[in-house]
């Protein structure tokens, strides 16, 4: 048996992060799959950017606290 890698690029990670039905699909055929799962460098810089633009645009805005918070634990589970 051989196994393969599956190389993931930010299109997918935002699928699975969103928990779309492309994700869920997805999601599905990485676990069935016995193959090893990778992402690049790219996608890494990628999901970083927009979680730091995520967050700083929450930052900027006149949010509580609470929606702060909210947004910053959004943003910084999202695994890479």
């Amino acid at each position: 048996m051989t196994l393969e890698m599956l190389v993931l690029d930010t299109d997918h990670l935002v699928e699975l992060d969103r928990g779309s039905d492309s994700g869920a699909v997805l999601q599905r055929k990485l676990e069935e799959a016995n193959d090893e799962i990778a992402t690049t460098i790219i996608s890494a810089e990628e999901q970083f950017r927009g979680w730091l633009n995520q967050s700083t645009r929450h930052w900027d805005t006149d949010i509580s606290t609470e929606a702060r918070i909210t947004a910053f634990s959004r943003s910084a589970s999202v695994r890479i």
